[in-house]
């Protein structure tokens, strides 16, 4: 979500338009059909040009975010140190494959 604020904030509407596709298209894959809709509205504010409106979605497309990363978490307690465990167990394992 910061990404497309930003996005906005600098007028960079190819990239807001590109983050709130991926977004419709991964919350409508999860089955987060709220999230999905409002997504859509932004997707289509952004190629309409209104970023007026895409500013107005943006807090409730984060909150909706924030909700689904919740449910995620306790269906799949992942933390960010097994995380990080696991991509450092991968760069070991590539470097030494490379070696």
């Amino acid at each position: 979500m910061k990404a497309r604020a930003n996005a906005l904030g600098v007028d960079d509407l190819p990239l807001a338009q590109r983050n709130s596709h991926t977004c419709k298209g991964l919350a409508a894959t999860v089955s987060a059909v709220e999230l999905a809709i409002e997504a859509k509205r932004l997707d289509s504010a952004l190629r309409a040009g209104d970023t007026a409106a895409a500013l107005e979605l943006l807090e409730p497309i984060s909150l909706m975010q924030s909700w689904l990363f919740d449910a995620i978490e306790l269906v799949l307690p992942v933390t960010t140190a097994q995380v990080s465990d696991a991509i450092d167990a991968d760069i070991d394992r590539a470097q030494a494959f490379a070696a």
